[in-house]
């Protein structure tokens, strides 16, 4: 009579192989994520390590498990280090800080700066922290050093950055200090830049980018006293590979010494200047032969509904059709593609805008791609 000896507790488990549970755990963790895509991942990996001894030893060596981290920061109380940053071991990591402080200090910044050191595979970096950070503490500028791969940033710096983006308020101290430290970036777009902009004989030194493409810098326009004239801080960057510069709710023109002592050659620019002036626009666009599209679309929309200096009149619309006979292309950016508001028309009754349009179609040529965009 054959004898049956039952199977010890936790057999099952004890002898399924370790990679059948790596995809159990993997199945696991997407699922408990489908109702909520936003959710940290990582969460589900930690109750896998609390069922048993054997599923801790697993998930803890399962770095897959561990490579998209959000960390929280709720109160400055919460101290230590993440213990998901250990587990993801050599593989690239996500990280995501969110900041619940209503005061940032030093003290905050240290916490973080603890919790991101154990993660030298970072390649994206994304700090999302409440809008008073016009003076926030230069730790964060230069301490994140253990990142060689790190490509991706939301509000940062690092040597390999290539692209840099700063979706809140930043004062021209850090400004300057953030790209400072970011020698190879490529594009570059800071939503408002607040303070005082160095005097132009200052001695700062210029800082180089040598990389940098595309620049958007954003400032306010109804305040001038809190924020800059947007070129003249491009006159302490030496950027001669830029291509595209956005500059949005500026306050001041002042295009003429950057592009003279500039040795870009930009082909998009996208003006949202307050005050700026026909003959201004007209000179700067002289200053810029190689220009290929010219945005004057506003982003404000009191801004749009004034008639002010900055609507599209005769003067410039006459300017933009003047024609080089012997050279047979326009006096002013021969190839330029231009973007504006409708409103911005100083009168939409006359038709100066469509006479300029009609005057550089016919000598565009029917060989030459030619676009009209209004906004």
């Amino acid at each position: 009579m054959q004898k049956h000896i039952p199977l010890t507790t936790n057999w099952v488990v004890e002898n399924v192989p370790v990679d059948i549970w790596w995809t159990i755990f993997n199945i696991l963790i997407t699922q408990l994520r489908a109702p909520d895509p936003d959710s940290d991942p990582t969460q589900a990996a930690l109750v896998l390590t609390h069922v048993c001894s054997s599923w801790r030893t697993i998930a803890s060596n399962t770095p897959e498990l561990w490579t998209n981290v959000d960390v929280c920061i709720i109160s400055e109380e919460e101290k230590g280090s993440s213990p998901e940053m250990h587990q993801a071991k050599d593989l690239t990591v996500d990280l995501g800080i969110l900041d619940r402080l209503q005061l940032l200090d030093k003290s905050l910044f240290d916490d973080i700066m603890v919790k991101a050191q154990p993660a030298p595979q970072l390649t994206k970096l994304s700090l999302c922290i409440t809008d008073n950070v016009v003076h926030f503490p230069p730790i964060l500028l230069t301490s994140w050093s253990p990142a060689p791969f790190l490509q991706s940033l939301l509000l940062n710096g690092a040597a390999g950055l290539t692209t840099l983006e700063i979706d809140t308020n930043v004062s021209i101290e850090a400004f300057f200090s953030l790209i400072s430290t970011t020698p190879s970036l490529q594009n570059g777009i800071f939503k408002k830049i607040e303070g005082e902009a160095p005097a132009e004989d200052s001695t700062v030194t210029p800082i180089c980018l040598p990389f940098l493409q595309v620049l958007q810098m954003g400032g306010d326009c109804w305040e001038t006293e809190e924020c800059p004239p947007l070129m003249d801080l491009l006159l302490f960057i030496n950027v001669p590979q830029l291509t595209i510069l956005k500059l949005q709710k500026d306050c001041q023109i002042s295009v003429d010494a950057f592009i003279q002592n500039s040795s870009c050659k930009l082909k998009h620019l996208h003006m949202d200047i307050e005050e700026s002036h026909q003959i201004e626009k007209i000179e700067c666009l002289k200053l810029l032969p190689c220009l290929e599209s010219f945005d004057i679309s506003t982003l404000s929309k009191s801004q749009r509904d004034r008639r002010d200096a900055n609507y599209v009149r005769e003067v410039f619309t006459t300017t933009m059709t003047e024609w080089d006979g012997a050279k047979r292309k326009f006096m002013i950016c021969p190839k330029l593609k231009i973007k504006l508001d409708y409103g911005a028309l100083a009168n939409t009754d006359m038709t100066i805008f469509s006479d300029m349009v009609e005057a550089r179609w016919e000598h565009s040529g029917r060989s030459n791609k030619f676009e009209v965009e209004i906004k």
